[in-house]
C-alpha cells in the first residue's frame, strides 16, 4: 500500500486511478494523518470488518450475499421480503386545521 498526501492525489488523480485499476491501493493522508483509502471497486466490499481483496464481479457478488446475514445480525441492515406493499404509493391523510407556521407566528406575536 502506498501513502500519499491529498494534494498530490488531487493533482494527479488520473495517474492514481490508473494505478488502482492495476491493483494498487493508495492511502490518502491529510497533514500526515490517514483519512481514506483509494481502492478498486471489488476491494471496497466489507467482509467481517476487513477489506476483501477480491477483484472479479462474480466473487464480489458471492461475498455480498454471504455478508447480508452478518450485516443483519449486527443490526446494520434489514433483509426485505422482496415485496413492496401496494399501499405505499397512496397519499396519506389530509391534514386540517391551522397551519403550524401560523400558530408559531401567532405565539411569537403574543410573546409566548
Amino acid at each position: 500500500m502506498r501513502i500519499e498526501n491529498l494534494s498530490v492525489v488531487k493533482n494527479n488523480l488520473s495517474k492514481f486511478v490508473e494505478q488502482v485499476r492495476q491493483g494498487m491501493r493508495i492511502r490518502i493522508a491529510v497533514h500526515g494523518v490517514p483519512v481514506a483509502d483509494l481502492v478498486g471497486v471489488g476491494e471496497s466490499i466489507l467482509r467481517d470488518g476487513q477489506y476483501d481483496g477480491t477483484k472479479s464481479g462474480e466473487e464480489s457478488a458471492n461475498i455480498r450475499s454471504l455478508n447480508l446475514p452478518l450485516l443483519e445480525r449486527e443490526g446494520l441492515i434489514r433483509i426485505g421480503s422482496g415485496m413492496i406493499p401496494s399501499d405505499i404509493f397512496e397519499k396519506g391523510p389530509r391534514l386540517t386545521g391551522t397551519p403550524l407556521s401560523d400558530i408559531i407566528s401567532e405565539e411569537r406575536r403574543l410573546g409566548r
